[in-house]
């Protein structure tokens, strides 16, 4: 396959009803242009990283309704929204294999684009998603 009709593809024009609800278009615009990548890896990279991304405010938002149940004393649901953070928590774990694909050479070159950037600034960060009346972790 052409690598330039590839690209093009995977723009897409989201007009389908599933694209439209899952919005693709934005999501599959949300990593760089193939053309800025440093190296071949860097999607991956990015990819892997976002995905980490929505796994952590999946799990945010899972451990605010825990905690509304837990409120209500309506503990029948928290066993299962429980499992949901495990298994959401054991993909993100998992997941980070991917990375390991990458060569230490290939990681340099990203990491020099990241500057100081890291992790620790997500917005979805444990400290970040902590629920109002429990106080932040401190590092």
């Amino acid at each position: 396959m052409n690598r330039e009709h590839f690209y093009a593809l995977m723009g897409g024009e989201g007009t389908l009803d599933y694209e439209l609800y899952l919005n693709t278009k934005t999501l599959l615009s949300c990593q760089s242009k193939f053309a800025d990548f440093c190296n071949k890896d860097e999607l991956q990279f990015q990819i892997v990283h976002q995905i980490e991304e929505l796994w952590m405010k999946l799990i945010a938002y899972t451990l605010l309704d825990i905690d509304e149940y837990l409120q209500q004393q309506n503990t029948n649901r928290v066993l299962t929204l429980f499992r949901r953070v495990h298994i959401a928590q054991k993909l993100m774990s998992e997941q980070l294999a991917l990375l390991e694909t990458m060569s230490p050479k290939e990681y340099q070159e990203i990491r020099k684009r990241l500057g100081n950037g890291s992790g620790q600034e997500s917005t979805s960060s444990p400290s970040e998603c902590a629920p109002p009346s429990t106080p932040a972790p401190t590092a």
